[in-house]
């Protein structure tokens, strides 16, 4: 389930990485899912480390320590 205020579903990152990966310049394809750049670099550093598992939305509450 996506959250309510996300930019993007983990449909639309997914594309987004893909045309990254496809030579797409980051600040481009932040342009054009409007976003900013430090977003788009987020999401494709996770999908490089967890796949597509990555794209997925994570919970926002604060962690206990």
């Amino acid at each position: 389930m996506s959250r309510t205020d996300a930019r993007l579903t983990p449909v639309g990152r997914l594309l987004m990485v893909r045309r990254v990966e496809a030579g797409m310049p980051q600040a481009c394809a932040a342009a054009q899912m409007g976003v900013s750049r430090g977003a788009v670099a987020k999401w494709c550093r996770r999908w490089r480390s967890e796949g597509e598992a990555g794209l997925v939305d994570r919970s926002s509450r604060p962690r206990s320590g």
